[in-house]
């Protein structure tokens, strides 16, 4: 009895855990293209890009990423042109740097700065349409109550191509803002930043009738136990 009374709790204590759900979400608005960083950025000798994305794009509570992606849904998109064989290493912090971003990149970096990727692109042809390019990583815990959120891309040397675009915002209407140079100085503008798709994954608090479940559930266990004795 004493097992099936542990199993039982225990079966009902997990069904008060916290409750990962999965959304997507898409920053930016898709009104143009941009070859940087991906594309040409290493052919013009550019070797950091960073883009900030607002706070508010993302609610009030911490969330867990697990993914971003880009688009070329405009179809500017060469089908022909593959990715530069170039290494990137990509970085996500909670920064306090906002619009604009500071001209000296390593100002822009949060304490918190995590490592996403590291190697050179898939191979293959860019699509013309859909998503372009994915990463999925390890979840990195972003609260948007302590920053916004910082994309930092370091780029290696290669060849660039400058017939290829992903989406690209230039509303500027501070949603999300890109400064693109090398490590020590470069340009922040608001126009340009890649329109960008998130997985991210919040917890949900367990709704009421669930305790009510599992304290009916713990008080059926102890009512058959103490019958038994009885018995």
């Amino acid at each position: 009895m004493k097992t099936t009374l542990r199993v039982l709790t225990a079966a009902l204590l997990l069904g008060t855990a916290f409750d990962a759900q999965a959304q997507n979400l898409v920053v930016g608005t898709a009104n143009s293209g941009n070859c940087y960083p991906f594309i040409c950025a290493s052919g013009d000798g550019r070797t950091r890009w960073q883009q900030v994305y607002n706070a508010n794009q993302f609610g009030s509570s911490p969330v867990n990423i697990t993914g971003l992606y880009f688009f070329s849904n405009l179809g500017q998109v060469n089908a022909g042109v593959n990715w530069d064989n170039v290494n990137f290493t990509l970085s996500l912090s909670t920064t306090t740097a906002g619009f604009p971003l500071s001209t000296a990149p390593g100002a822009n970096v949060g304490g918190n700065q995590t490592q996403i990727f590291s190697g050179t692109l898939p191979t293959g042809f860019i699509p013309t349409s859909g998503v372009a390019l994915s990463f999925a990583f390890a979840p990195f815990t972003y609260d948007p109550s302590q920053g916004n959120l910082l994309l930092d891309v370091n780029i290696g040397a290669g060849n660039g191509q400058y017939v290829s675009y992903l989406d690209a915002d230039y509303s500027c209407q501070n949603v999300t803002e890109r400064y693109y140079g090398d490590d020590n100085s470069g340009t922040s503008t608001c126009g340009g930043g890649l329109v960008t798709g998130f997985d991210v994954s919040t917890a949900t608090v367990p709704e009421p009738s669930t305790y009510a479940l599992m304290a009916a559930g713990l008080a059926g266990i102890f009512a058959a136990r103490r019958r038994r004795k009885q018995a």
